[in-house]
């Protein structure tokens, strides 16, 4: 459902391996299983939803961290009629390890994410 309060906005930087931005207000509608081929990196800023991670439900609330892996299988849901709001960033491995190598000067293979939700204030903050 799209109401007058929801927007959605995206961006892809070609300059940076097409990394994909998306902000979104007042998310009302599902976004059923799919996968990305990249790290999803997001932050929810208002309101309360629900992941399905790997057939497991995780509740979502202000301030949580999304960290989900490439091709794992998720869905996500808004948890009441005002909707919740989403920053997310799409950065593949590629451009993650270019960039560890740029600041250390040394090759590294990443570790994927344990878990798919963060509750965190401190690390939400930094992010």
């Amino acid at each position: 459902m799209v109401t007058e309060s929801s927007k959605t906005e995206f961006w892809r930087i070609s300059q940076l391996d097409h990394l994909e931005i998306l902000h979104a207000t007042g998310v009302l509608d599902s976004s059923p299983r799919h996968t990305h081929e990249t790290l999803t990196f997001g932050v929810i800023d208002r309101g309360t939803a629900l992941l399905s991670h790997k057939k497991q439900p995780y509740p979502m609330e202000r301030g949580c961290v999304v960290l989900i892996n490439p091709d794992d299988v998720h869905a996500c849901y808004a948890d009441s009629a005002d909707g919740y709001n989403q920053r997310i960033i799409y950065p593949g491995l590629a451009l993650l390890e270019q960039a560890t190598y740029d600041i250390t000067g040394r090759l590294h293979i990443l570790p994927l994410f344990k878990a798919p939700v963060i509750r965190d204030q401190q690390f939400v903050r930094q992010v």
